[in-house]
């Protein structure tokens, strides 16, 4: 059984592979990941958030969630260990996305559904990511201008489909985090943007002693902060030029004449805080 004490581990069970449904019926593969604002009136509000481009045009889109152990533990206690099951949720994409109104970002408010899904019978199991994990300005400029950072996803949609878990790729930043990136709430990360890779979150984590600066932090719990969401990457075509693309992954091959670059981009994790005034607003219903 998995160890999810681990940084890494837990991450893994943070992001559900989303499959999005056209009304023509062609599928498209995208990530998406747990996300929790916290101390809102003493409320937890989950939602599952992902690229915008990720579920424009879709009818309907489907994951699947963990199962816990029965232990008779409450969900939001996190204390069941994973079963090794998973249960499919469906829900319909139109009018049930928040949209944020200037970047690639969108959210889905999951406590009803998660609830209707949490029996009884089944117990959901997911580990989510949260506002306490932001990093702020101080602590953005105390990063380095190249931290290692990790992104957990679905790339081309691949996954282990047997354990319903993402893959885990590990990079750098290519810009340093603080900076918006052409005066943009954007940065880019050393790591190949490939189709189903949109809306994969990326964290700086550490387990143990790591270097911040000069000076050497030590911290009993890992340190994990989310420093943004992936959301596309440049191409370089074949007439020389680079083309910035979004990439949902499709089931139909598509043949394309452009090369990765290697690079991606993503929207930085505080425009997540657009959602926060929505789960304020849930909040004081």
């Amino acid at each position: 059984m998995l160890d999810i004490r681990h940084a890494s581990t837990a991450l893994l069970f943070s992001t559900v592979r989303v499959e999005c449904t056209s009304p023509d019926g062609s599928t498209c593969v995208g990530t998406a990941f747990f996300f929790e604002f916290r101390g809102i009136e003493k409320h937890v509000l989950p939602l599952l958030v992902t690229n915008r481009h990720v579920v424009e045009g879709s009818v309907y889109a489907e994951f699947l969630v963990h199962l816990a152990c029965k232990s008779g533990d409450k969900r939001y206690d996190q204390g069941d260990p994973p079963s090794g099951d998973s249960i499919r949720i469906r829900v319909d994409t139109d009018n049930n996305w928040i949209l944020h109104p200037t970047e690639d970002l969108c959210a889905l408010p999951i406590a009803s559904l998660l609830d209707a899904a949490d029996t009884d019978a089944n117990r959901i199991f997911y580990r989510p990511l949260h506002d306490g994990i932001l990093p702020d300005e101080r602590e953005l400029r105390m990063m380095a201008a190249v931290e290692s950072v990790l992104m957990i996803g679905y790339p081309t949609g691949l996954w282990d489909r047997t354990n319903n878990l993402p893959l885990i790729r590990q990079g750098i930043t290519a810009t340093p985090p603080i900076v918006d990136y052409e005066g943009t709430a954007r940065g880019i990360v050393d790591i190949a943007c490939f189709p189903g890779s949109s809306g994969s979150p990326i964290v700086v984590a550490h387990e143990g002693a790591f270097l911040r600066g000069r000076s050497l932090v030590t911290t009993k719990a890992p340190y994990v902060r989310l420093i943004g969401i992936l959301s596309s990457g440049p191409l370089f075509d074949t007439e020389g030029s680079v083309e910035v693309v979004e990439a949902p992954a499709t089931r139909v091959p598509i043949a394309r004449l452009g090369i990765p670059v290697h690079l991606g981009y993503y929207v930085k994790a505080k425009a997540l805080n657009y959602f926060r005034e929505y789960a304020m607003t849930l909040s004081s219903l």
